[in-house]
């Protein structure tokens, strides 16, 4: 039994995988010019470490939906400061 899924409703490999695309997403915005990171280059950094794009999708719109990011213009996100 995954401890994690009780406590948290989610098990530990999808946490860790959702806190390293808001890393890549804090990366992203920092390199880049526009201040936001492109959901393409997110999909693109995300795949190259074995996170599905499926999944990249469900935790921008559960970020945004939480507050925890925006859509600074379309398809950019960045993190709410």
């Amino acid at each position: 039994i995954d401890i994690d899924v009780i406590m948290t409703g989610k098990p530990r490999s999808k946490q860790e995988k959702l806190t390293r695309i808001m890393e890549i997403i804090e990366e992203l915005e920092s390199e880049s010019e526009e201040g936001c990171a492109r959901l393409k280059e997110i999909q693109r950094r995300a795949a190259s470490e074995g996170i599905e794009s499926s999944l990249v999708e469900e935790a921008i719109r559960s970020f945004r939906r939480d507050g925890i990011i925006y859509e600074k213009s379309l398809g950019c996100y960045a993190i709410v400061r």
